[in-house]
């Protein structure tokens, strides 16, 4: 495609559904008027090797309980959190429930600015994107969001992810004013292993 851009064969529609011949999305939701937050936890409740999440906040519990049981179960999950909503409360009390076999960073974008994505990659086969925040209030807002399984959009997400995750290893001083506990990798106020 020129420009690395791809196409869009969706339109919104009441179910959510849209054509998967060759299209970008394989499902297509909108909030408030359809329910975004239960596929969202399905969504990572559905990882069988790998979850991949970056994300401008996550304080979703139900995704957060999600992760954990993903995680428990062997399932590798990485997590990318931006650090303006990684030093928010609501996000903090959810960062520190994760388990200690959950890798995450708090980070900003390259240039210091936020980390403003809402991505979950699974199994490298099907990549979750939109507006949606990972947060209750956000199905009570306008959002969107995509499930795709294009083997194109979700290898374009993945090397996004990986060069995003590169970069949050190298400069882990962009946690800003978010301390994380050295042994446990929690929010500092929190430095007990989460289980």
């Amino acid at each position: 495609m020129p420009n690395g851009l791809l196409p869009l064969i969706c339109s919104k529609n009441t179910s959510g559904l849209c054509g998967t011949n060759g299209g970008l999305a394989k499902q297509l939701l909108f909030s408030p008027g359809q329910d975004i937050r239960t596929p969202a936890a399905a969504f990572v409740a559905g990882a069988q090797t790998e979850l991949l999440l970056q994300s401008y906040g996550l304080s979703d519990p139900n995704i957060v309980d999600n992760m954990n049981e993903r995680s428990t179960a062997g399932v590798v999950v990485k997590a990318l959190i931006d650090k303006t909503q990684a030093a928010g409360p609501s996000d903090q009390v959810q960062l520190s429930r994760l388990v200690a076999s959950i890798e995450k960073h708090i980070t900003s974008s390259p240039t210091g600015a936020i980390d403003h994505e809402k991505v979950m990659i699974r199994d490298r086969s099907s990549v979750w994107f939109g507006s949606y925040n990972f947060s209750i209030s956000a199905q009570s807002q306008r959002n969107y969001a995509f499930l795709s399984d294009d083997p194109d959009v979700v290898a374009a997400f993945v090397a996004d992810w990986e060069d995003s995750y590169a970069w949050a290893v190298a400069h882990p001083e962009t946690a800003g004013n978010v301390s994380l506990c050295p042994t446990c990798g929690n929010p500092l106020g929190d430095e007990t292993e989460t289980e």
